[in-house]
């Protein structure tokens, strides 16, 4: 299945590559590179790369990629998730996946790859049948395996290795046994100028520590289990309890492994903690221009928020910036134009701002549109989710350990757009009677100026019916053009458009059309659905 595995730092440069059949050239890579450079950035290069002779299938982890070489088709997600295990065993060996850890332990980087891989197929990949197998890293045994030449790789067979629980090694004995659970929660947001959510999708995990002797037999509960989606287990994880009960029954392995991971997407359930107010504004044919940020707790939710840090990416055309903050300090490179606030913890009693001039090149235009501000913060023992554990049961061993839950929330893609951009799609629906609809829901969170677009529809028929109808505080106004004569710009008969103007703050509406068939229109033609937002509105045919 994988031929070969390639390490390739930031850098472009291949430190180390590993060969389980024939040996693969290294000019291979020449194809990853291109799409690297095309790339807008590194975590947006393809992950599945075609070439003449093979696939190229790789993950971005830790400023490193792993990228393997397949010359047979195999599903893609499977040597993806491979390739995740490679880097989570770095990192649980080595206590990081760096380049520098890589290098210092190259022996026993080999040694882990020659055992997870037997003749490119997956053998082993659990933490813990590794490393019965091959020794983590100490400085005593570095030393002692220099002075008498031994190896860490171990001359027995792990004892779970043919067992039905090959995660966990038999004859595990501890003086005190306890258990540890982390729920770690990342919030992905977009929230407009006005403090409005336009869009909000949570990413958890439930890592776990545990030290427990013997063969335990856990079973996890919790308050509220029904807002998870999307959840990814373990496998030691018995899949049917947890559809009948909705109750997380296992045997866990030994030491330090992740449960669960799982994600909640009903946005009325994401509760934003934080709000932040911009104004950032340039002049024309002036030299410099205003910066105003202020960030406030947004729920009353009785925890301090912490490790606040706000990342703007200024214009090219800015100079310098003469800010000054209330709270907290600020940093702005001049040669990668990144502003950096590191506020801090904030209170409701005292809102954090930074205010200033920004300077400009002399006689430059304008900047076309305003930047985009990342918003990073911490808060403890809070799952911003309302996920709790309710008990933690044990069976199959008499003694009681000492259990542990602890919460986590924090900011991953947390984004404030500027006042508007562009976003495009286009959808292909198939209609298969007369008279055809097409509806598009849109999900809009708009600010005070007025958010447009327009829909173009190619079909053999002519509008007949247009309904408009807005669940938000504002009005929508709609027409129609002249059905018979296409629209400027558009020669091509038969494409007619609706143009719609939502204008306040109307957080949500729709369009629904009907059509008039042709006799001359094939009864399965497509209706394809052109959509050109000003804001960022998310939208989906139904």
């Amino acid at each position: 299945m994988i031929h070969s595995l390639f390490l390739i730092n930031c850098s472009g440069d291949i430190f180390l590559e590993k060969h389980w059949k024939s040996v693969v050239s290294q000019s291979v890579c020449d194809y990853f590179f291109e799409a690297q450079e095309k790339a807008a950035d590194v975590e947006n290069v393809p992950p599945v790369i075609s070439t003449p002779h093979h696939y190229l299938i790789s993950i971005y982890r830790d400023k490193l990629f792993f990228v393997s070489v397949i010359q047979t088709e195999v599903p893609p997600l499977f040597v993806i998730e491979f390739l995740h295990r490679v880097a989570d065993t770095f990192q649980d060996y080595f206590g990081e996946c760096s380049e520098a850890a890589i290098k210092d332990n190259v022996v026993i980087v080999y040694e882990l790859l020659e055992e997870m891989l037997d003749n490119g197929f997956p053998l082993a990949t659990e933490s813990n049948i590794l490393k019965e197998l091959i020794k983590p890293p100490t400085i005593l045994r570095s030393v002692v395996n220099s002075i008498t030449g031994s190896s860490n790789v171990g001359d027995t067979l792990p004892t779970g290795q043919l067992s039905n629980i090959p995660w966990r090694r038999a004859g595990v004995k501890y003086t005190n046994n306890e258990a540890y659970f982390d729920v770690v929660e990342e919030i992905d947001a977009i929230i407009d100028k006005s403090g409005s959510t336009v869009f909000a999708e949570i990413q958890g995990v439930i890592d776990a520590c545990i030290k427990l002797s013997g063969m335990p037999d856990l079973s996890l509960s919790f308050m509220n289990p029904r807002l998870l989606d999307d959840v990814s287990f373990h496998p030691c994880i018995r899949f049917k309890r947890w559809e009948s009960e909705r109750v997380l029954s296992f045997i866990p392995p030994d030491g330090n492994f992740r449960l669960i991971s799982y994600r909640v997407s009903s946005q009325n359930l994401v509760a934003i903690p934080v709000y932040v107010k911009h104004s950032i504004s340039f002049k024309e044919n002036s030299s410099c221009g205003r910066f105003d940020i202020t960030i406030g707790p947004k729920q009353n939710m009785g925890k301090t928020i912490e490790g606040i840090t706000v990342t703007v990416h200024m214009p090219k055309v800015v100079l310098n910036m003469n800010l000054t903050p209330t709270q907290g300090s600020y940093t702005f490179d001049p040669v990668t134009k990144v502003l950096t606030w590191d506020v801090g913890k904030i209170t409701p009693q005292k809102l954090p701002s930074l205010k200033g001039l920004v300077n400009l090149q002399s006689g430059a235009p304008k900047p076309e549109e305003n930047p985009s501000l990342n918003i990073q913060f911490k808060i403890q023992q809070l799952a911003i989710s309302g996920l709790k554990v309710n008990r933690l049961d044990m069976y199959g061993e008499k003694y009681k350990p000492f259990k542990g839950v602890k919460y986590v929330t924090k900011a991953g893609k947390f984004q404030v757009p500027p006042g508007a951009y562009w976003y495009q799609g286009v959808f292909l629906t198939q209609r298969s009677v007369n008279p055809a609809s097409v509806r598009i829901l849109i999900e809009a969170a708009s600010a005070s100026r007025t958010v447009s677009f327009t829909d173009c529809m190619r079909f053999w028929a002519l509008w007949t019916s247009i309904s408009v109808a807005c669940k938000g505080r504002g009005p929508l106004r709609h027409s129609v053009p002249d059905a018979a004569a296409p629209p400027p710009g558009r020669p091509e008969p038969g494409v007619h458009c609706l143009s719609l103007t939502c204008s306040r703050h109307a957080r949500t509406g729709h369009i629904t059309g009907g059509l008039a068939g042709s006799p001359k229109r094939p009864r399965n033609w497509p209706i394809i659905v052109h959509a050109t937002l000003q804001r960022p509105l998310v939208y989906t045919p139904s």
